[in-house]
């Protein structure tokens, strides 16, 4: 029993934080659009983070619509998972 309790407890330290996502990690990213963001709607990007491509949720910062596969960069995060995103020229 004392060997499980010690095997569960190395087991416990092997968690990596590799692989937690943070969305401020996004700032300043760019991306594409993948789902159309509308002027006062939402939509997604797509991001690459620390080499692993994340959709995240997305509004326009200058209320203009973004059609699909417009190039944008992240200039600031709204919430846990929404990003606001500038379209790049």
């Amino acid at each position: 029993m004392f060997l499980t309790a010690y095997l569960f407890k190395v087991m416990s330290r092997l968690n990596s934080s590799g692989d937690v996502f943070s969305i401020e990690k996004t700032l300043k990213l760019t991306g594409s659009v993948y789902v159309r963001i509308p002027a006062d709607g939402r939509g997604q990007v797509r991001l690459s983070v620390n080499n692993a491509t994340r959709f995240v949720d997305a509004i326009s910062e200058d209320h203009v619509d973004l059609d699909s596969f417009s190039d944008v960069s992240v200039v600031r995060v709204v919430d846990g998972t929404t990003v606001s995103v500038k379209k790049l020229k």
